[in-house]
């Protein structure tokens, strides 16, 4: 949404003729030079601080906009990306590589190969490792 979608045109209007105005003066104070009154160099100060903040506003609106926009983008490419991916069902793959017959494992750790949750205590484990 950019700032044109939330002012209507009196709004818009009142900020163009206010940023007209400002430079008016602007140009008006600093024709002959700068002011010699502090009065007069603290209201010039005042009207460049406020053109100053103008210009930065609308650059950080443009920002906001622009990643808003890529933000957006991201959104929908990650949302394609996870509507064409399947959930997996958790069952093997009928073509998982698998060890030849010829081949013969001998080093084969107790419990190495079982599946599930082993329920042994501690107790229970350390008496059946001797080593541990």
């Amino acid at each position: 949404m950019s700032l044109e979608d939330v002012l209507d045109n009196k709004d818009n209007d009142r900020l163009e003729l206010a940023q007209k105005l400002r430079e008016d003066y602007i140009s008006a104070i600093a024709k002959d030079g700068m002011p010699e009154t502090k009065d007069d160099q603290n209201f010039f100060i005042k009207l460049l601080d406020g053109m100053d903040r103008a210009v930065l506003t609308k650059s950080k609106i443009k920002i906001e906009e622009k990643n808003s926009r890529t933000a957006e983008q991201s959104t929908k490419l990650i949302a394609d990306v996870l509507s064409k991916h399947r959930a997996s069902t958790g069952v093997a793959r009928s073509n998982a590589p698998v060890l030849p017959d010829t081949v013969v494992v001998t080093d084969v750790v107790d419990g190495e190969l079982d599946q599930g949750i082993s329920k042994l205590t501690y107790d229970e484990f350390m008496e059946s490792n001797p080593n541990s």
